[in-house]
């Protein structure tokens, strides 16, 4: 993969609505380098633990605390016991916000299904049928700070509506379904802050999963 930019976090996610399909003796290996050479001894090198939502690790560290900056990553999986292939919907490299909140627990979950059904004067039904997808409606964040409102307004600047991101809750603050904790996803619309009272601001987002 090329990337030739401050990357802090790395995910592997697979397919949509459906656990990761490794085992949990699969050994992913991320490796980094300024040129497109990985024959060893690279500069950065870490493993990836593996659960059954994905592949997840945060890349900073005391050297690094904003990232690792390399222009190519190399990620391989070798997995013994895994008797079929692997399938994966996507693998994440760059930037991530972790937030000391939570988002709020209430949220609408909706099945999209843009399939069209027609039936023409003779009665024959005709469908042309399409991707169904999730959306998460009636999601957002009270009571943030300055600060916080600043990151996360730069993000929603720079992802917009056209760029995929990782939305991710904390498994360990907030009881959830699987297929709802971690999406990849669009802001269905640019959210909009509202301050609730001085220097705090709520703001609430839709999310529409990618397919």
């Amino acid at each position: 993969m090329l990337s030739n930019k401050e990357c802090s976090f790395i995910a592997i996610f697979g397919e949509s609505n459906k656990y990761l399909s490794l085992s949990n003796e699969a050994v992913i290996t991320v490796k980094a380098n300024m040129i497109d050479l990985f024959t060893g001894g690279e500069p950065f090198t870490t493993t990836v633990p593996v659960t059954d939502l994905g592949a997840f690790m945060d890349l900073t560290d005391d050297s690094n605390p904003t990232g690792q900056q390399y222009r190519y990553w190399q990620v391989s999986i070798e997995d013994t016991l895994n008797p079929n292939d692997i399938e994966i919907s996507a693998i994440f490299l760059g930037d991530h916000i972790d937030f000391q909140f939570n988002a709020k627990q209430q949220f609408q979950f909706d099945r999209q299904d843009l399939s069209r059904k027609a039936t023409s004067d003779s009665g024959v039904v005709y469908t042309v049928r399409k991707n169904q997808f999730n959306t998460f409606t009636a999601m957002g964040f009270s009571y943030i700070g300055t600060d916080e409102r600043r990151a996360l307004q730069s993000s929603i600047e720079t992802v917009g509506v056209t760029s995929p991101f990782v939305f991710v809750l904390d498994p360990l603050e907030l009881a959830y379904e699987y297929q709802f904790g971690t999406v990849l996803c669009y802001f269905q619309d640019i959210p909009n802050f509202t301050q609730a009272y001085l220097n705090k601001f709520n703001i609430s987002f839709a999310l529409r999963e990618v397919v």
